[in-house]
């Protein structure tokens, strides 16, 4: 999230947003919209200090205002209820935040169409849910009409429509589906290449899924290459030593004692310490 100034000043301004509920509440009742208006902001910069079990409250408070006062699927109610959704998620409440990204969705879908950002933001984070439920299938449903709504909408190498991808990536390879996970973590690399750069670290976190979905297959050469590309750009940016670069150390080394005589004749003289 992005408050501009706010953030900044977060505590300060989490006081004068409760003093703000607590006038409004006196003069204009707990239902007014200027009281639940200053309640959302009031979420959102608790959320913002991590304060998600206090910002869930707030949250909750809102929602329940607005659904009373404005209906369910009003913009302002559902724009409430999401952040509710964003909020338990950071808690792990993926059980409930299913819930009520589900109703967002459905609302939003309704009110603004399959194709908008706020539909499609919703949808997104509903397939994060389901993904952390391990209900890869419907999240596998789920991140494609993302994908496609933001192909539609964004464009292909659009850096959401990029994210949204590599989660299917994600999905397709947690259900084994390795040849798909390949393909779409090959699209994934090409478009973040293009539009981050080779050692930008989403770059080379997709280069790592997709040197994993190709391990997974055994297409050990192709493996390689595509993991030294990765620890080397690691190297560059993050450091020899960062988990990061250490996780596609640890694959490279994997491929070592899967294929010995073929990797030791490729091993990049760079990196010595693969070997130890």
């Amino acid at each position: 999230m992005r408050w501009g100034s706010w953030k900044l000043k977060s505590k300060e301004t989490e006081e004068v947003l409760r003093q703000a509920v607590h006038g409004r509440e006196r003069t204009l009742g707990q239902d007014h919209e200027d009281t639940l208006r200053s309640k959302h902001w009031l979420g959102c910069v608790l959320y913002d200090q991590n304060k998600y079990s206090e910002a869930e409250e707030v949250f909750r408070q809102a929602v329940y205002g607005r659904e009373r006062t404005l209906g369910q699927d009003h913009k302002d109610t559902l724009k409430s209820k999401y952040q509710l959704g964003y909020t338990l998620y950071e808690q792990k409440k993926y059980s409930e935040a299913e819930e009520v990204f589900r109703q967002a969705v459905h609302g939003r879908e309704s009110t603004l169409g399959q194709d908008h950002k706020d539909t499609l933001k919703s949808k997104y984070r509903l397939g994060c849910t389901l993904y952390e439920q391990n209900k890869y299938s419907e999240a596998e449903e789920v991140f494609r009409q993302v994908v496609r709504g933001r192909e539609r909408t964004f464009g292909q190498d659009y850096k959401d429509t990029l994210r949204s991808k590599h989660w299917l990536g994600y999905t397709l390879y947690d259900q084994k589906k390795y040849s798909e996970a390949e393909e779409v973590f090959r699209q994934v690399v090409h478009g973040r290449e293009r539009t981050l750069g080779q050692d930008h670290e989403d770059t080379l976190w997709s280069k790592y899924w997709l040197g994993c979905t190709l391990y997974d297959q055994k297409k050990y050469s192709e493996t390689e290459e595509v993991l030294r590309q990765a620890v080397h750009g690691r190297e560059r940016t993050l450091g020899r030593d960062h988990e990061d670069t250490l996780a596609a150390v640890r694959l490279l080394q994997q491929l070592q004692l899967k294929s010995p005589h073929s990797y030791q004749q490729t091993l990049p003289r760079n990196i010595p310490w693969l070997a130890d």
